[in-house]
């Protein structure tokens, strides 16, 4: 791994997860191979997020029976794979709520809150920034909450 790559990945991990803290800084250059050791803070709420609210107010987003969200390059990051179809059909994909209180019941006490660009297939699907969509993406790693349908849709 070369050092803009450790950058980067230390950049992006302090971002997203600001009360991350590495054990020990390491000199890392093309020859040498080091391994950097990553402590999370369990005291810490920013890492435990608990769903995803995806604010897509003043868009006109339409209501779904399967929505998915994707990123600004198209890759879908939720709905096409690794769901309950059970427990979706118990409780939809996806919650449609006018304010952030009235999410709680799904979305938990502690959601990630990230912003829609756009809508695509008539307004029904949110597009995230890549950026929002990689926070979401790394957020579900730890808390795996889109395979819980801890999803809620902000609209107008």
């Amino acid at each position: 791994m070369n050092r803009f790559k450790l950058v980067l990945s230390a950049a992006v991990i302090f971002i997203l997860f600001p009360n991350f803290a590495f054990a020990e800084e390491v000199e890392v250059s093309e020859k040498v191979s080091t391994e950097v050791k990553i402590e999370i803070n369990s005291d810490s709420k920013s890492t435990e997020y608990s769903g995803v609210i995806v604010d897509c107010r003043g868009l006109g987003l339409q209501t779904a029976a399967s929505p998915v969200i994707k990123n600004e390059s198209g890759k879908i990051i939720y709905g096409d794979k690794d769901l309950d179809f059970d427990k979706i059909n118990e409780i939809g994909m996806a919650e449609y709520a006018v304010s952030i209180e009235d999410s709680a019941a799904r979305a938990g006490t502690h959601p990630l809150i990230v912003k829609a660009v756009k809508l695509e297939n008539f307004n029904c699907n949110p597009v995230l920034s890549n950026i929002d969509a990689e926070r979401v993406v790394l957020a579900d790693r730890i808390n795996e909450f889109l395979k819980d349908l801890k999803v809620v849709f902000l609209t107008d």
